[in-house]
């Protein structure tokens, strides 16, 4: 059974493109790489899960920045991810842009608001120290895939998570959603999800509901608030849709910039590994996005 585990484990891993990366240092050639910088100290918590990489142009100075946060449903994954350090670094850093991937607490160790609280601590380092990298402080985006997406918009509509470090969700240039499908927690609890769905979700957000809206990027959103540029990209699993569609009439409600739409030629696990290859349309949509604060016609 042990065995059987295992297997089962590692076939999920490798779909989920959440295999630690073995990217050949003679990929990142010309590149100036940090890994696993601390961005917040806790006691008793593993520093890895408290670290970032940053991966720069060699002699980059004032360059925006991109901060990427892995998926897993909130429970597993890693910043050196396959999915995360094979191709992005290399094409956003060829892009001219600084790119950032991170960790954070992982359940069941820790539920909400544990995970969003360590994305708004590496998010604030990052203002305050990345232009020793050769960043921009003033131009930091936020890209999130499955879980890192229900975070980043999080991140971006919930104000209190960045008043913490004097900072708002106005400061952020752009968000970037990939295949989230968490963006009203309440929501998907009341469409009876499927045993492994919910056990997934309670690990993250408990059973009793009282940490559900607090978690839900969807409720946060207000017509009086003012929120960054989001970019919101679904794939046909279940709830993604409504899910994001629903985050992206908020927004629009709230008259901000939110372009939504199927990637009806990928899948939960291709929507994030193709971003930074060649001709990958939604990386140009994301290059769109970072260059203008929207997506042209």
């Amino acid at each position: 059974m042990r065995n059987t585990i295992k297997i089962v484990t590692l076939t999920a891993l490798l779909l989920l493109g959440l295999v630690v990366s073995s990217t050949a240092e003679s990929d990142l050639k010309g590149l100036t790489v940090h890994r696993d910088v601390q961005y917040r100290e806790i006691v008793g918590v593993d520093p890895g899960l408290l670290s970032l990489d940053i991966y720069a142009p060699e002699d980059a100075s004032g360059l925006p920045v991109l901060m990427m946060v892995h998926g897993g449903g909130w429970s597993i994954g890693d910043k050196a991810n396959r999915s995360l350090a094979d191709t992005k670094p290399r094409y956003f850093c060829d892009n001219g842009y600084i790119y950032v991937s991170i960790n954070y607490r992982l359940s069941p160790a820790v539920q909400h608001p544990a995970h969003i609280e360590d994305v708004a601590a590496a998010y604030a380092w990052l203002t305050g120290n990345v232009a020793n990298y050769g960043g921009d402080p003033e131009h930091i985006s936020i890209m999130g895939h499955s879980a890192g997406a229900q975070l980043v918009a999080l991140l971006a509509t919930d104000a209190k998570r960045l008043q913490a470090y004097g900072l708002d969700p106005a400061h952020i240039d752009t968000v970037i959603c990939l295949d989230g499908a968490g963006y009203d927690i309440p929501g998907r609890m009341a469409g009876r999800p499927g045993r492994m769905l919910r056990d997934m979700l309670t690990d993250a957000f408990g059973s009793d509901g009282t940490l559900w809206e607090d978690a839900s990027p969807t409720l946060h959103v207000t017509e009086a608030g003012s929120y960054p540029p989001f970019l919101i990209l679904y794939t046909r699993r279940v709830d993604a849709p409504g899910q994001s569609m629903e985050l992206a009439e908020a927004l629009r409600s709230a008259e901000t910039f939110a372009w939504e739409g199927e990637a009806a030629d990928k899948t939960h696990m291709t929507i994030n590994r193709d971003v930074g290859t060649a001709e990958d349309w939604v990386t140009i949509l994301i290059m769109d996005l970072l260059a203008d604060g929207s997506i042209g016609d």
